[in-house]
């Protein structure tokens, strides 16, 4: 019977990364993944903002969890010669009184180093309406992570080591040392599956919340943006016109088309502070994987050693995806305790037994 020391379901940027991790290590792995299956990791705008906006914030474990990503990222482009990291910075428009709460915000220990002085309403004038300034975010980046997903695609390819179908929970069978999948064995399975983690029958106990999201590539003509634009939605410079927007939030419709809906808003948005004409030229949506406690959930099953989940990663999978991954490096090779915010046994008491 051939086997593998660990199986992972799910290729996004979560099921990516860990792949790549433990390759890196020589660690024999095996990923499942249909690629007809939805993945928001492809049409996902990778942003990394240590900064929440809406309450002026430092996002979840920010500055370590930035840094960390950055370290990935980088040393991933030295390894292969793959350009998917770019740091930027991020322009923000201010409200009515948010010019006031940023500068405040300046004097607060830790955003001296992230926030930049308000920047009077002339700059960029003939592009944008911005009556009451701007403020920016100094460090800030975007990943490409469609190119990043792809690349570890063609290395798992290469190396014979994805099965490329849908995987089958009828034919995991848990054994005293392990597990088998039809004629294959191994050591652990690893559900990296995204929202489709909702149909598996093993983390059912977990409150996954998982979100709806629509962007937009609009060609601008003249618009010459060499950073990221924010108020209440993104403008990302893709080069050559065009610019990526996004994005919107639904829990209620899940379904992988695109809706008028989504578009109406997006644009009506965008024009509440872009003074220049643009075209909608793709229109793409993706299901966001969320926990409704708004914390990944990397670890081990409460009840089956052999079952581990990495998953909930949200809309920040671009920046969460580094450091957690490397945790559950540890936790599958070194037998480490996951850090107690982001365990599935956060949530085991829901267990039917």
């Amino acid at each position: 019977m051939p086997s593998t020391r660990f199986i992972l379901v799910g290729q996004g940027i979560a099921g990516s990364m860990l792949a790549y991790r433990l390759l890196q290590n020589n660690i024999p792995v095996l990923v499942m993944d249909n690629a007809a299956l939805s993945s928001a990791s492809k049409v996902a705008a990778g942003l990394m903002n240590p900064i929440v906006f809406r309450h002026l914030t430092l996002s979840w474990k920010c500055p370590t969890l930035f840094h960390q990503a950055e370290s990935f990222y980088r040393q991933f482009e030295t390894e292969t010669g793959e350009s998917v990291y770019h740091p930027t910075n991020i322009l923000r428009v201010f409200g009515q009184h948010e010019a006031e709460r940023w500068k405040a915000k300046i004097m607060s220990p830790g955003f001296d180093e992230l926030l930049d002085e308000a920047i009077p309403a002339q700059y960029e004038s003939d592009a944008f309406h911005a009556p009451y300034g701007f403020g920016r975010v100094k460090n800030a980046a975007w990943v490409d992570t469609l190119k990043f997903v792809s690349f570890v695609r063609n290395m798992l390819r290469d190396k014979f080591l994805i099965i490329e179908e849908e995987f089958d929970y009828q034919r995991l069978v848990l054994e005293n040392n392990g597990l088998r999948y039809e004629n294959l064995s191994a050591d652990a399975v690893i559900f990296c599956e995204g929202h489709l983690a909702t149909h598996n029958p093993w983390f059912q106990f977990i409150p996954f919340r998982p979100v709806k999201g629509e962007v937009l590539t609009i060609r601008v003509k003249g618009l010459k943006l060499d950073r990221i634009v924010n108020k209440d939605v993104f403008i990302l410079p893709l080069g050559d016109d065009l610019f990526r927007v996004g994005s919107t939030y639904d829990w209620a419709d899940l379904s992988e088309e695109t809706t008028p809906q989504a578009v109406a808003t997006l644009t009506e948005k965008l024009k509440n502070f872009l003074l220049l004409p643009f075209e909608v030229v793709e229109h793409q949506a993706g299901i966001r994987p969320a926990v409704a406690d708004r914390r990944p959930v990397v670890g081990q099953h409460p009840l089956h050693p052999q079952l581990f989940i990495f998953n909930g990663l949200g809309a920040k999978g671009a920046m969460l995806a580094p450091a957690f991954s490397a945790d559950l490096c540890l936790q599958l090779l070194e037998k480490k305790d996951p850090e107690r915010e982001s365990d599935p046994k956060r949530f085991a008491s829901k267990i039917n037994l």
